[in-house]
């Protein structure tokens, strides 16, 4: 009985998941945290219509290492609609806050930053199967040297499976 209740939950959750948009992402990054150009990659899911959550895993050219979360809020238009006929707008524009953190191996040790982000130039959604984000800005505060920094994300690149 147990093990019956146990599968039909785990189907329930997989098949609602599977029911979200989910992006394969890569972004590029810069800031104070970072002492040079990093780029992320990983996985964007869309919980809410304009609602979006995004985990990667951050390299830096100098060898630092660490990761990416972000909660993403549609500001023109939702990311996509329950029904998936219904095309949404091809443009949006995008704010995100999140944590930017990990290891960094040449000085031994850690580094974080807490962020703000706007992207004003996000083309495409799920419905497109893509979609690029251009021209990300923000400021971040990194707790351990107690600054503040000035974000930027070049590129990023979302396809959608």
């Amino acid at each position: 009985m147990k093990r019956t209740i146990g599968v039909m939950v785990a189907i329930v959750i997989g098949s609602s998941l599977f029911a979200l948009p989910v992006a394969l992402s890569f972004e590029t990054w810069n800031s104070k945290a970072i002492s040079s150009s990093a780029a992320s990659a990983g996985v964007s899911v869309g919980v809410l219509p304009h609602l979006e959550v995004q985990g990667a895993l951050l390299l830096e050219m100098e060898g630092r290492i660490g990761g990416v979360g972000t909660l993403t809020f549609a500001l023109v238009a939702p990311h996509f609609y329950r029904d998936p006929s219904r095309a949404p707008l091809y443009y949006n524009a995008l704010v995100g806050v999140g944590y930017l953190g990990g290891w960094d191996r040449a000085e031994g040790k850690p580094f974080g930053e807490i962020f703000i982000r706007a992207t004003p130039l996000s083309l495409g959604a799920a419905y497109y199967r893509t979609r690029e984000r251009t021209f990300g800005f923000g400021i971040g505060f990194d707790h351990y040297t107690r600054s503040w920094s000035f974000i930027v994300n070049i590129f990023a690149f979302d396809r959608y499976l």
